[in-house]
């Protein structure tokens, strides 16, 4: 297995000024009770959080290039396709941008 890499010399800071409730969060998972579980969990621990629930790493890398950007991302590690942490690195990429 790969290891995630990180420059730290191209890395991107954006200022945190949000509270916890206001934060936009996005869970992925390919198992359906895990998914639910996880976004419910959550919202009972920050109910004022926006959660984005994604089955498939490319549905969210999709939303996170239209657009979205996430302030917490809990990601499953092994899924088909592209993995958790090739999705984090793109995600970081992104919006870095």
């Amino acid at each position: 297995m790969q290891a995630l890499q990180v420059d730290t010399q191209q890395s991107c800071r954006r200022k945190y000024t949000k509270g916890v409730n206001d934060m936009i969060i996005i869970a992925v998972d390919d198992e359906p009770i895990v998914l639910g579980v996880l976004a419910e969990s959550i919202l009972e621990a920050a109910p004022g959080c926006t959660v984005h629930r994604f089955d498939h790493t490319r549905e969210a890398y999709r939303a996170i290039k239209d657009g979205l950007r996430p302030d917490v991302a809990f990601l499953d590690i092994e899924m088909s396709g592209m993995t958790g942490l090739e999705l984090a690195k793109n995600i970081r990429e992104l919006s870095c941008r």
